[in-house]
């Protein structure tokens, strides 16, 4: 999570190509993806 808002803020404070923007949207998707397994996983784990 730290990881995630550290980024936030380096993205709102630079002025990206369009490329870095593009890999930068990217790997917001997989950021995303990887946090709702790991909700869903703890989710999971609590209703055991």
């Amino acid at each position: 999570m730290i990881d995630l808002k550290i980024q936030q803020y380096a993205e709102s404070s630079m002025k990206p190509t369009a490329e870095v923007a593009r890999i930068l949207q990217d790997k917001r998707a997989t950021d995303h993806r990887r946090l709702e397994q790991i909700k869903a996983e703890l989710v999971r784990c609590l209703q055991c």
